[in-house]
């Protein structure tokens, strides 16, 4: 008899992040990772702009395909946002700064309203979803990344 593929393959959170190399071979993503998520497998969303992503309509159809099998076929409970500062995609776009403070202002913003576009997709049918922020903030002297969990509000 063939086990259940959420018994085969589960992962507690589905990470989704920019795919942004400074993020993706750096110590301080994987520390980051270990520390708040010890010993948890999870699924790994990467693509350029991933939350700003969330918020464009039909941006977001990929991402959220993919959190979707996350959440149905993994068992995951939990998907982990992270934007960052000095992004790519949002330069790309058109979008710029007039400061530090400005630029946190809009990427906070941009993980509260993919916040919501996450709930809204999966929460009738994941009751129990948990939907966690965070900003990484890299340095612009060093390679070092601070990361700030974002509340609800």
């Amino acid at each position: 008899m063939a086990t259940p593929l959420t018994k085969m393959h589960h992962c507690e959170f589905v990470f989704v992040r920019c795919m942004d190399f400074r993020q993706t071979h750096d110590s301080a993503m994987r520390e980051f990772v270990a520390s708040r998520f010890p010993r948890q497998l999870c699924d790994l969303i990467s693509l350029a702009g991933t939350v700003r992503r969330l918020t464009e309509g039909k941006n977001a159809e990929p991402i959220l395909d993919s959190i979707g099998i996350g959440l149905k076929a993994h068992g995951a409970s939990t998907v982990v946002l992270v934007n960052h500062t000095n992004c790519g995609y949002y330069a790309a776009s058109g979008i710029t700064f007039k400061s530090a403070a400005d630029e946190e202002k809009v990427l906070t913003a941009d993980l509260r309203r993919a916040r919501e576009v996450v709930f809204d997709k999966f929460q009738p049918a994941h009751p129990n979803l948990r939907v966690l922020m965070f900003l990484a903030v890299l340095s612009d002297k060093d390679d070092t990344i601070d990361f700030r969990q974002i509340d609800t509000g």
